[in-house]
C-alpha cells in the first residue's frame, strides 16, 4: 500500500509542477528515476533509468519490465541529456530522480566535472543521493531490478535511508554537501558505496526480480573515502560506523560485546553526541572527540542477563572500548593509508584557531598524517532487557 501511495505521490507532483502546461505535455515525460556515469573507452557515458509509463498509471499494466536503461556517450552531460531524444519517445524529467551513482574507475579519476552540469540544470532539485558502485559499473548497476520496489532507483534510495536510519552505515549525501566539501581546502568527503550481490548479468532479468531469492541484488555496503574530488578507497564496516560516530551521524546502531566469560551482548546504541575540539601544544594542532552514547543491553547469547552492577561495569567498559577502537581506527586509516581529512578535523582548528590554520593550511597534507588525535567515549547504560 506505501509503494502505491508513493507512486500516486510521485505523479501528483509531476502535475503540480507541469501547471501551465497542457494535457498532451503532461502525458509526454519520461521520469527519470536513477542516473550512472561510467569511464567509457572514448571518455566517459551516461546511464539513465526511466519510469515506464504503466508504473505511474498512465496506462493499464502490461508484461513489460517497470524502467528502462539507456546509456548513452558524449562529450558533456549536457550533451548526453540531449541525445536521450534519440532513445526515448518522451521528454526527460529530471526532477524526481532519486540516485546519482558514479561507477568506481571514473570516480577514482574525480567526479566534480559532471556535478556542475547537475548544479546548473534547472530542472534538478539538489537532494538526490550521490552513490559509489563498490567495484562495478553504474550502467550496470543501475539494470539491477528489485523485488523490494517496482523502480530499482526508488528502492536502492530506500535502502540507504532505511540503512541511515537503523545501523547508521549509510548516508544521504547530496550536490550541495559534495560541492561545499570540495570547495574547502583541506577537508573532503565520503560517500555511500552500493555493492551488487549475485549474478548482475541474470539480475537484470524479470524472472529475477520475481524469485524469492533474487539472482542480483543491492547491498549497502562501506563508507568511500574521497580526497578532492577523487575515490581513494573504502573504509571498512567498522571504520565506516566509527567515521559516523564522530561525524554525530549515529540514530540507530548495535555494538557487540564480548564479556569476560565469552558471552556475546548486543549493544543497542540510541544516542550519541560528539564534539570535536582543536588545541595548539607547541605549534602543532591536536584534536580531542569526546564521545557520549546512551545503550541498552538488548540481547545476552549466554540467556544468564545479570542485573548486578559488576555486570553492568563491565558492559559498560567493554562497549566503550569497542566504540573507541571503531573511531580510532577509522581516523588511523585515513591517515595512514588516505591522507584524507575526511572528518573535517581542519575546520576545527580553522574556527578555533584562524591565524594558526593561515600558517599551517598549505603543510597540512603533511601534518594531518602525524596529527594526534584523542578519543574519549562515555556510555550511559539506559537498560538492560
Amino acid at each position: 500500500m506505501k509503494k502505491i501511495i508513493k507512486l500516486y505521490l510521485t505523479l501528483a507532483c509531476v502535475f503540480l509542477l507541469a501547471i501551465g502546461c497542457n494535457k498532451n505535455d503532461i502525458n509526454k515525460l519520461s521520469i527519470i528515476s536513477a542516473i550512472g556515469i561510467d569511464k567509457s573507452e572514448t571518455g566517459f557515458e551516461v546511464t539513465f533509468q526511466i519510469v515506464n509509463d504503466y508504473v505511474l498509471g498512465q496506462q493499464r499494466k502490461i508484461d513489460i519490465a517497470p524502467v528502462s536503461v539507456r546509456t548513452i556517450k558524449g562529450a558533456t552531460v549536457f550533451e548526453t541529456m540531449a541525445k536521450t531524444s534519440n532513445y526515448i519517445t518522451d521528454k526527460f524529467f529530471l526532477y524526481h530522480f532519486r540516485i546519482l551513482a558514479f561507477g568506481e574507475d571514473i570516480a577514482r579519476e574525480g567526479i566534480q566535472p559532471f556535478l556542475n552540469a547537475f548544479l546548473n540544470y534547472r530542472q534538478t532539485q539538489h537532494n538526490y543521493n550521490i552513490i559509489v558502485i563498490d567495484g562495478g559499473k553504474a550502467k550496470d548497476a543501475l539494470k539491477i531490478q528489485s523485488s523490494l520496489d517496482l523502480i530499482p532507483g526508488i528502492a536502492l534510495d530506500e535502502k540507504i535511508r532505511n540503512s541511515k536510519e537503523l545501523y547508521s552505515l549509510g548516508s544521504t549525501i547530496n550536490l550541495d554537501q559534495v560541492l561545499s566539501d570540495i570547495a574547502i581546502k583541506g577537508s573532503h568527503f565520503v560517500l555511500t558505496s552500493v555493492k551488487v550481490e549475485g549474478d548482475a548479468e541474470k539480475g537484470t532479468e524479470g524472472e529475477s526480480s520475481k524469485s524469492v531469492d533474487p539472482d542480483a541484488y543491492f547491498v549497502v555496503s562501506n563508507l568511500a573515502v574521497f580526497k578532492e574530488d577523487k575515490l581513494l578507497g573504502y573504509l571498512t564496516e567498522k571504520e565506516s560506523l566509527g567515521y559516523q560516530y564522530i561525524m554525530n551521524n549515529i540514530k540507530n546502531s548495535v555494538v557487540p560485546v564480548v564479556l569476560d566469560d565469552e558471552s556475546v551482548l548486543t549493544i543497542a546504541v540510541q544516542k550519541s553526541k560528539a564534539k570535536v575540539k582543536a588545541f595548539i601544544d607547541n605549534d602543532k594542532p591536536r584534536i580531542k572527540i569526546t564521545c557520549r552514547v546512551r545503550c541498552s543491553v538488548y540481547e545476552d547469547m549466554s540467556g544468564m542477563t545479570k542485573f548486578t552492577s559488576e555486570y553492568m561495569n563491565e558492559v559498560i567498559k567493554k562497549t566503550e572500548y569497542e566504540i573507541t577502537k571503531m573511531m580510532s581506527d577509522s581516523v588511523k586509516r585515513t591517515q595512514t593509508e588516505f591522507n584524507s581529512d575526511i572528518f573535517h578535523f581542519s575546520e576545527a582548528i580553522h574556527r578555533r584557531y584562524p591565524k594558526f590554520w593561515k600558517q599551517i593550511i598549505d603543510q597540512y597534507d603533511e601534518i594531518y598524517p602525524e596529527m594526534d588525535v584523542q578519543i574519549e567515549v562515555k556510555m550511559e547504560l539506559d537498560r538492560v532487557r
